[in-house]
């Protein structure tokens, strides 16, 4: 009986012990469900905004905005909670992603002026290559990681056994509402994302959102809003007469072309040519290929880029509109082989994981067109066959071969990457083994360059350099940090190498018998400079960072590579202007005389009424002019009213929904 007495009183004690367990950890996850996501929101605005005041000045500009990205912070938190019952693991599930998705957005618009985006968070494997070749992010992530670890370390000693002291049905019930908050704000941010108002935030461009919404709030809007928005009015129907329209135009279109037909069978596949009637064409992507002397306030001893000038004497050359900026070469990429424009899109898409990692019937890129003449198509990228998920996305747009490997590299590496002179070897050596084993086939090459990727740095050729020879400058009217002296040079010596590709290709097939085309351009401009300094004190753009603050024409500037279109059968030379690079391909084909299709025939309507098409998603920059450019003998303007037939709709409304039909509803 004594023994039964003192066990009752242990097993109270035991008891009351558990019970103001239970009720501290009710405090604690009671307050930590409160105070956590208030810090989380400060933290990661603080960071996005480079400062502390930053964050309390938005939160007191935009309360709206603050007090929304409050309540979605909290909610993720109680689910987290409700679904670990830990608070070590809730915080950890919690605060770690939008932590880590902050600090790299941070890194990122140093260099891009382009925050983190969802569908970022996709491309992990490319994170890690970045952060393993690159000393700036990875001293960036070192840097955050210390006291994140120490606070975690913190944190499992304070919490790390702590439930939440709540039950499964309270828990369940708090998760259950949480969920539906969750759920309720993303479809609303749908919702919006398919009816936004002219001066809704869906019509601003990214960093804008980012500035006015908030992280957290921009972020979320964009995880719910559609790739490309339904255009207003749209039908199959329409989109499908739109194409039709476009086909009957041309009056050099063979008689009974069923060209719309095939569009809904994926691409077309006309009668194949011979050898004599289509000519051999090499592409070639130039990373970062642009011209210096654009910064006239330095004086050049050489001319950086002395082929391309040689060879516009003797090609059709122009300025390339890309819709990219100091990165994002698969933009370019997928406009020039597709014919569509990323303008449409969200910004900073993952093209490849994104729009082409899923069915899209409508896309006939310039591979599979050129493959219903009969071509073979390879393509070569010294560089990760998996990166940016080239390999499936060239599969998919039709190139039989992707080689990304057996690169002889006798001189070795320039820096981190193959030298270009390695990419100008396997070029020929590709295409001179197509010709010994199909002597009788059209063959189509696109190479993408790697020397020049970012970052520039001299001693990516070997260190010190005598810097009054070769392609040198004298300063005019910007004084350079050593840092920044460093970086021009290492571009000039990266976009010389480059050039000299161009020169070489052109001298190779100058005599050769066999009918060859070269296209020749760069993806966007070189990230000269933290901010893009160099390019402000080379006299390019009058403000400095941030470049969204600067006057159209800058932008303009901003968004221009060089390109030509050179052929060892043809006198044809001359200026074509300004051109998006989305009418590259079209262009070519109305050059060279290949057939064009339905969309390829719209696409070149349209280079003539709005040739900076990649320039779109410029909001407030470009739109007057587009309206003015691009309204038709209807007077209708761009995007008012709905359309009951396609001659009532203007040429951009065409472009728009002829392109929503072939990516999303062609079949």
């Amino acid at each position: 009986m004594l023994f039964y007495i003192r066990a009752m009183k242990i097993f109270k004690a035991i008891m009351s012990a558990k019970s103001v367990i239970e009720r501290k950890n009710r405090f604690l996850t009671a307050a930590s469900a409160l105070l956590l996501p208030a810090c989380i929101l400060i933290m990661t605005e603080a960071i996005h905004r480079g400062s502390l005041y930053g964050a309390f000045c938005w939160m007191c500009g935009e309360p709206l905005w603050a007090v929304s990205s409050y309540i979605f912070l909290m909610a993720a938190y109680i689910l987290s909670l409700g679904v670990t019952n830990n608070l070590f693991a809730a915080f950890l599930i919690f605060s770690l992603p939008p932590f880590i998705c902050v600090v790299v957005s941070r890194s990122k618009m140093a260099i891009r002026e382009i925050p983190f985006m969802p569908w970022n968070m996709v491309m992990l494997r490319e994170l890690f290559v970045a952060i393993s070749e690159s000393g700036i992010l990875a001293a960036v992530f070192i840097a955050a990681a210390i006291p994140a670890i120490l606070i975690i370390v913190f944190l499992f000693f304070i919490a790390g056994k702590s439930g939440s002291g709540y039950s499964v049905r309270q828990r369940a019930a708090a998760s259950t509402a949480a969920a539906l908050v969750l759920t309720a704000g993303a479809v609303s941010l749908h919702i919006s994302g398919h009816n936004s108002e002219p001066s809704g935030i869906y019509t601003m461009d990214a960093l804008e959102r980012y500035h006015k919404c908030g992280f957290t709030g921009a972020f979320m809007s964009y995880a719910f809003s559609p790739q490309m928005t339904e255009p207003e009015g749209y039908s199959d129907d329409i989109a499908a007469d739109i194409l039709t329209a476009a086909q009957n135009s041309q009056t050099d279109e063979p008689e009974g072309s069923q060209i719309d037909e095939s569009y809904r069978s994926h691409f077309e596949e006309p009668k194949i040519g011979c050898i004599d009637m289509y000519p051999d064409i090499i592409m070639v992507l130039g990373e970062a290929f642009w011209d210096p002397l654009l910064l006239t306030d330095f004086d050049f001893h050489d001319d950086p880029v002395p082929n391309l000038r040689r060879l516009m004497k003797e090609s059709l050359y122009g300025e390339l509109i890309v819709n990219s900026l100091g990165a994002n070469t698969t933009n370019v990429e997928f406009e020039v082989l597709s014919g569509f424009s990323t303008s449409f899109l969200q910004p900073d898409l993952g093209i490849y994981y994104d729009v082409l990692n899923r069915r899209t019937p409508g896309v006939t890129a310039m591979p599979l067109r050129l493959a219903g003449f009969g071509y073979y198509a390879e393509a070569i990228h010294p560089y990760h066959r998996f990166y940016l998920n080239r390999d499936r996305a060239f599969k998919k747009m039709g190139f039989q071969t992707f080689v990304t490997d057996g690169f002889a590299v006798p001189e070795g590496y320039k820096g981190k990457y193959i030298p270009d002179s390695a990419v100008y070897e396997k070029i020929l050596e590709l295409h001179e083994a197509h010709i010994f084993k199909a002597p009788d086939k059209p063959y189509f090459s696109f190479s993408i360059t790697m020397q020049n990727h970012f970052d520039y740095k001299l001693s990516n050729y070997g260190g010190d350099e005598d810097r009054s020879a070769g392609n040198s400058y004298t300063e005019k009217a910007a004084l350079l940090s050593e840092e920044e002296e460093d970086i021009l040079q290492g571009y000039l010596k990266g976009v010389g190498d480059t050039d000299k590709l161009l020169g070489d290709l052109a001298a190779k097939y100058s005599d050769s018998s066999r009918k060859v085309i070269i296209i020749f351009f760069g993806d966007h401009i070189p990230a000269l400079g933290k901010g893009f300094s160099l390019l402000w004190k080379g006299g390019l753009i009058d403000d400095p960072y941030p470049l969204t603050d600067n006057s159209q024409e800058d932008i303009l500037k901003l968004h221009k590579t060089p390109f030509i279109i050179w052929d060892n059968f043809t006198d044809r030379n001359g200026s074509l202007g300004m051109v998006s690079a989305p009418y590259l391909q079209h262009i070519l084909f109305r050059e060279y005389g290949l057939p064009l299709d339905s969309f390829q025939a719209l696409m070149l309507e349209a280079a003539d009424k709005v040739p900076f098409l990649g320039l779109a998603g410029w909001k407030g920059k470009f739109e007057s002019d587009f309206m003015s450019r691009i309204s038709d003998a209807t007077g209708r303007e761009a995007g008012g009213g709905t359309p009951d037939e396609s001659n009532d709709l203007n040429i951009m409304d065409k472009v728009r929904m002829a392109q929503y039909f072939l990516l999303y509803r062609g079949k």
